[in-house]
């Protein structure tokens, strides 16, 4: 058998004809090749032949103007043993058609998709920025001023990396079985092909308001495709079956129960159409049970870089003193730390303190990966002296003359991101030669209460908080 292809887009179509592309080349279920050559009776769950020969308890009688003629039954089975068959039969060709299936439905999961789709913003910030802020060989006069004390905490961090990744990898597994679950929901729920009725059966419905049955869970193929009812194929034809109650034309004896065959439903391949549905939706559902599993998920995943899918979609993230955040207007920034510290004005010598805080850049999604923009904002305004508006987020931050000392070049844009903020860094806490940034002369001239910031050097020297001074910036 040829391997089964899905398109894009399969998955509705098996849900609107009801049957999963490839699934009419396998081995036809037994019942309907019998059905061929003598007439075959499914009641109560299993399925008998007429034959030929002695009657003996069970048989099928039919009555014309002239005579009646019986024939005996012989049990084929019941519905569960030949339905067996037929899955033994196809065991392969169905294992592939699975196979297949499941493929293309990983494709559609949104956690799996994060692994063959394009990457978003915070993937590329994660993949192309974020090496540059961990290659443990930057030493700015920032590191040597704080004294960050970070090589006794670099085993207990690597620690909790690993622990976190861990989770994310629990929780995108848990995401995806979600996924998988509601998926094989649907299939268990999805409706057969409505049957037609007759043309008395229509009469008959407008009098008694007649109204759909809905079909019992059957453990079979056959039982689920029959829907619980007991039926009859004859000469291509599907008829139903019924207790008998008065005259008749056509009878079922078994065990000393008599059946009538009653009213034409259609063409027996419309019952042969119905069961290849349920296979193909047992086919469906033991593909994503075991091809998605949650075990396979989570092997799915541990082959990939956990964190890089951990990243899609997110709208902030805090490493270690460097991360990125997103505005109101949607817009990513890739972002740094700066630390506490204080001012000592040369206007009026008093101290001005500046809370911790983080630097931006916003980044865009570009053919070379990120484009970024040359301005740099302040995400939580701390009242710094280069900030002239009174923004309390995102404010932009005035570069001055460093503006045009900040790198443009660099192996790539990710690297040139990583050095215009550190460089903005070493601005914001070192750049206080020019006069009129000093705190003293930004309250004045931009209408800052510079009071808010003022701290007397005691608090300062018992929080151990860096203190700059301009004057010893000049020598």
């Amino acid at each position: 058998m040829a391997k089964t292809k899905f398109r894009e887009g399969d998955e509705v179509v098996i849900v609107r004809s009801g049957v999963l592309p490839g699934i009419e080349a396998l081995p036809r279920h037994p019942i309907f090749e019998i059905a061929e050559r003598t007439p075959v009776f499914l009641i109560n769950g299993k399925a008998y032949s007429a034959g030929e020969g002695e009657v003996n308890g069970q048989y099928f009688e039919q009555k014309s103007v002239l005579k009646s003629m019986r024939q005996p039954l012989a049990e084929l089975g019941d519905f569960a043993s030949l339905d067996a068959l037929v899955l033994d039969r196809a065991s392969n060709d169905m294992e592939r058609i699975g196979e297949s299936y499941a493929k293309e439905i990983r494709k559609e999961l949104t956690v799996l998709k994060r692994i063959d789709g394009d990457l978003d913003i915070p993937q590329l910030i994660y993949k192309l920025v974020f090496p540059y802020l961990q290659d443990g060989e930057y030493q700015d006069k920032v590191a040597a001023l704080i004294d960050a004390k970070r090589h006794g905490t670099n085993i207990r961090k690597a620690q909790e990396a690993k622990i976190a990744i861990t989770k994310e990898l629990e929780e995108l597994t848990a995401e995806a079985l979600v996924e998988v679950n509601d998926r094989i929901n649907q299939i268990e729920s999805e409706a057969q092909i409505p049957q037609e009725r007759t043309k008395r059966q229509k009469r008959i419905d407008l009098l008694f308001d007649y109204q759909e049955i809905q079909p019992a869970q059957q453990d079979s193929l056959i039982g689920a495709a029959t829907r619980g009812e007991n039926l009859a194929l004859m000469k291509g034809k599907l008829y139903d079956i019924t207790s008998l109650d008065g005259g008749y034309k056509a009878k079922i004896s078994i065990d000393g129960i008599e059946f009538e065959l009653a009213d034409e439903k259609g063409k027996s391949e419309s019952l042969e159409d119905r069961l290849l549905v349920e296979l193909g939706k047992k086919i469906r559902i033991d593909a994503l049970r075991k091809h998605i599993s949650r075990d396979k998920i989570l092997d799915i995943l541990r082959t990939q870089d956990a964190e890089l899918l951990a990243m899609a979609g997110r709208k902030s993230y805090q490493g270690d003193g460097f991360g990125f955040v997103q505005d109101g207007g949607g817009n990513y920034y890739v972002c740094i730390d700066i630390p506490t510290f204080a001012i000592q004005s040369e206007i009026d010598g008093n101290y001005y303190l500046y809370d911790k805080t983080s630097i931006g850049i916003r980044v865009e999604k570009s053919r070379k990966g990120l484009s970024y923009d040359n301005r740099i904002s302040m995400i939580k305004n701390n009242g710094h002296p280069y900030v002239h508006c009174k923004n309390e987020r995102f404010a932009e931050i005035c570069q001055g003359n460093a503006a045009w000392k900040m790198p443009t070049s660099g192996k790539d844009n990710g690297e040139v991101i990583v050095q215009r903020l550190r460089k903005m860094k070493e601005v914001l806490m070192f750049g206080y030669t020019w006069h009129i940034f000093d705190p003293v002369y930004e309250g004045e001239h931009w209408g800052k209460d510079i009071s808010k910031y003022r701290i007397d050097l005691s608090e300062l020297q018992r929080r151990r908080i860096p203190i700059i001074s301009k004057e010893n910036l000049r020598k």
